[in-house]
């Protein structure tokens, strides 16, 4: 933006608007032209960056397996079927050099995890004593080398895909932890003492046939029916798929680390465009007081800005570590109504809800096995949010009930509802309504609640409010309340 007028109001609801700069007249055409520079290059790299994600799909897809004859067609006819319909767990068989990798790749970038990691693992290739930290990795401490926790295949491919090449090389010792992820998508780092929750598609590839490796016991029956009986039979060598694979085992490589560098990209520029925004608004502000005299009663509304900004900075930084940093549980079992009851005490003279009538419906005690922490920050969140959608005025009613394994929390607002086209992206990382918000709280909120074993859903009708449900497993043991814990008399 190119202006006459250096006034802070101008400079910084342009800037806000989506400006990437202020300049003032007379133009200092030297940095005109940086300042052109820079927003051309940024523009270049967020384009770069969407293109390969785009063009994944095109690279690694169906068209990217070569042949025409009948039992590819039918090969490639299954992959687009299976990847369709979401299978978690598949396996594909064929001899050496018939293209295996190259049908999991497809599987993967066919299907709605496209967007998603894609790991492969070599089972044969790697000693019995490693395969188990390469898969699930390790927590510090958990043997003498292991002087930082790593994350393993399965967690880091979290929403994507794990191939894993040549299972029936899988040492039988291992394979009672490998069914566990495949039967519940849990599993612990080696020296962990937490489950850890991932949805993983698992496609597994083998030369030799898995009913007779069964026979010969050098594979356990229920990785064989853990399968799901989906196979697909690579049934002919042709020579146009062989001199595919021979001119493409470099270039997939490649192609596979831009595939790594294209993820980790889109993560930057998430987190840029939630950095660079307030920066912008601070910069201009600053600019303008640096170029212009003003007395005591022009400045402090500027300053006021600055301070605003950082702190919105500030927080999205904040939330983003705490998105990002694994999670240490600390569960104690406790009455679901005490958390909420501890919660709203904690919100009391919180000046967002002095106009809020907040209405309570336990209608049945439930006990659960929690960490209270961050079962506390969750239900702040909640609330604060209704809170807002209501402009601190409305009513909030909070319902507790119990089903045969879960106890279920409802917060019911009474604002103007969610469009569909903002609900279905509600819990996205770094997607906010707000000028104000990061875009992390409520992804925040899923990713806690997942970790508690729960589930978080949200239905909104507009013009009416909106409710979010939250679902959290019952303890196994009867817990205790308050009062119980205070002791009684004799």
């Amino acid at each position: 933006m190119i202006t006459a007028f250096g006034v802070v109001d101008i400079a910084v609801q342009a800037l806000k608007l989506g400006a990437y700069d202020f300049i003032e007249t007379p133009i200092n055409f030297e940095k005109l032209e940086n300042v052109i520079r820079n927003a051309l290059e940024t523009n270049r790299l967020e384009t770069q960056v969407a293109q390969t994600s785009k063009s994944n799909k095109s690279r690694f897809g169906l068209e990217n397996i070569v042949g025409k004859s009948k039992a590819i067609r039918e090969v490639l006819e299954l992959i687009n079927r299976l990847a369709q319909a979401g299978a978690s767990t598949l396996l594909v068989q064929g001899e050496s050099g018939t293209g295996k990798d190259l049908v999991s790749r497809a599987l993967h970038y066919e299907s709605t995890r496209r967007d998603n990691p894609f790991f492969a693992l070599n089972c044969a290739a790697i000693p019995e004593t490693l395969i188990e930290t390469e898969l699930f990795g390790y927590e510090k401490g958990a043997f003498t080398d292991a002087k930082t926790m790593k994350k393993g295949v399965f967690e880091m491919a979290n929403g994507g895909t794990v191939f894993l090449d040549e299972i029936s090389e899988m040492h039988i010792n291992m394979q009672s932890k490998f069914l566990r992820v495949l039967e519940d998508q849990t599993f612990r780092r080696v020296g962990g003492v937490r489950d850890i929750s991932v949805n993983v598609q698992v496609v597994a590839s083998t030369t030799s046939v898995i009913r007779d490796i069964t026979e010969r016991h050098r594979a356990a029956e229920a990785l064989r029916k853990a399968h799901d009986e989906l196979e697909i039979r690579v049934q002919e060598r042709t020579a146009e798929l062989l001199k595919a694979n021979a001119e493409k085992q470099q270039v997939l490589e490649q192609l596979l680390r831009a595939e790594n560098l294209a993820e980790i990209g889109q993560l930057a520029a998430g987190v840029a465009h939630e950095i660079r925004n307030p920066l912008a608004g601070i910069r201009g502000a600053i600019k303008v007081l640096r170029e212009n005299k003003m007395d005591s009663e022009l400045q402090r509304p500027i300053m006021t800005e600055i301070l605003e900004r950082v702190d919105r900075l500030n927080m999205a930084v904040q939330d983003l570590l705490e998105y990002a940093k694994p999670m240490s549980l600390q569960k104690t079992k406790l009455q679901l109504s005490d958390v909420l009851d501890s919660t709203l005490s904690a919100l009391l003279h919180d000046p967002r809800l002095q106009s809020v009538e907040i209405l309570k419906d336990y209608r049945q005690s439930v006990d659960v096995e929690t960490d209270v922490a961050i079962i506390e920050r969750v239900f702040i969140n909640i609330i604060l949010n209704a809170a807002q959608a209501m402009n601190s005025s409305g009513k909030l009613q909070i319902t507790l009930e119990g089903s045969d394994a879960a106890g279920v929390v409802s917060f019911q607002d009474t604002g103007p509802g969610i469009e569909p086209g903002i609900l279905e992206k509600i819990f996205n990382p770094f997607f906010t309504t707000r000028s104000e918000g990061s875009g992390l709280g409520l992804a925040l909120c899923k990713k806690y609640i997942e970790v508690l074993g729960g589930k978080i859903e949200v239905t909104t009708q507009l013009g009416v409010g909106t409710t979010f449900v939250i679902s959290l497993p019952k303890a196994s043991a009867p817990s205790f309340s308050k009062e119980e814990l205070q002791g009684s008399p004799g």
